[in-house]
């Protein structure tokens, strides 16, 4: 009898740009049960799918994290693309909307983007223990700032989609739809 269970062994960290476009090597773990009555013993192989070289393990496995991967994550572990669509405002693009529509809700995306990442950087500075107090006191005020500005750059946003949305008289179904991509 033979089981088949998949796991990830390396991140490849920086290959890609983005971290949703790690290449991760795809490791297949094969066990091989022999029956020799009731004292079976499983004997295991690590086969790295990229260069074909195996590993014997005991008949616990390998340390580590164990994880089974779908089909669309099997496909980018071996480098068969990402789950996302290249262009992160395709959904945008498809809908039935007014252009104007269309590119402020695009504009709203990218400042929620900067928000998070200026969320990030200011977290990751109010962790910081490297810097001198005084340096990191002034990285904090400064990213907040940016983080306030980006806030109000948002709400404004937001508030000129309703204005438009009032004035072009959308319909139900388009309004719906706005909605909707206001969430993703």
């Amino acid at each position: 009898m033979t089981r088949i269970d998949n796991a990830v062994s390396a991140a490849n960290e920086g290959a890609h740009s983005g971290p949703l476009q790690r290449s991760v090597a795809a490791v297949t773990k094969v066990q091989v049960l022999q029956s020799g009555g009731e004292g079976a013993q499983g004997k295991e192989r690590l086969v790295d799918t990229r260069t074909g070289a195996e590993t014997a393990t005991d008949a616990q496995g390998p340390a580590g994290v164990h994880v089974d991967l779908s089909g669309a994550g099997k496909a980018m572990a071996l480098g068969g693309g990402t789950t996302q669509s290249a262009d992160p405002n395709a959904d945008i693009d498809e809908a039935d909307l007014p252009d104007v529509i269309k590119s402020l809700l695009k504009r709203i995306r990218e400042i929620r983007e900067e928000l998070r990442q200026k969320q990030e950087e200011l977290r990751k500075a109010m962790a910081d223990s490297t810097m001198r107090p005084d340096q990191r006191k002034m990285k904090i005020a400064m990213l907040q700032s940016e983080v306030m500005a980006l806030s109000s750059a948002l709400v404004a946003a937001s508030q000129a989609l309703n204005k438009l949305m009032t004035e072009l008289e959308l319909s139900m179904d388009q309004a719906a739809a706005v909605g909707q991509l206001m969430m993703a």
